[in-house]
C-alpha cells in the first residue's frame, strides 16, 4: 500500500507543475464556483467582440458508473 500512496503523491506533484491554472477539475483549492466564474468571463469577452461560441457540457458520471471497479 505504501508504494501506491508514494506513486500517487509523486504524480500529484508532477501534475501540479505541468498542468496550467486553467485546468482546475478535481484539484485541491479549486471549486465549481471558480469554474463557473471563468466560463462567464470567457463568454462575456466572446460576446463583446461578437464572436460565436459553443459550449458542450458532458455528463460523464454514467460512463464511470458503467465500468466495474475491478476493470479500472
Amino acid at each position: 500500500m505504501y508504494g501506491l500512496q508514494n506513486l500517487h503523491h509523486h504524480s500529484e506533484e508532477y501534475a501540479e507543475k505541468v498542468i496550467g491554472d486553467y485546468q482546475a477539475g478535481f484539484r485541491p483549492g479549486r471549486s465549481t464556483i471558480d469554474q463557473i466564474f471563468t466560463v462567464k468571463q470567457m463568454l462575456e469577452k466572446y460576446w463583446e467582440y461578437n464572436i460565436n461560441v459553443y459550449l458542450a457540457f458532458i455528463y460523464s458520471r454514467k460512463a464511470y458508473e458503467s465500468v466495474g471497479s475491478e476493470n479500472i
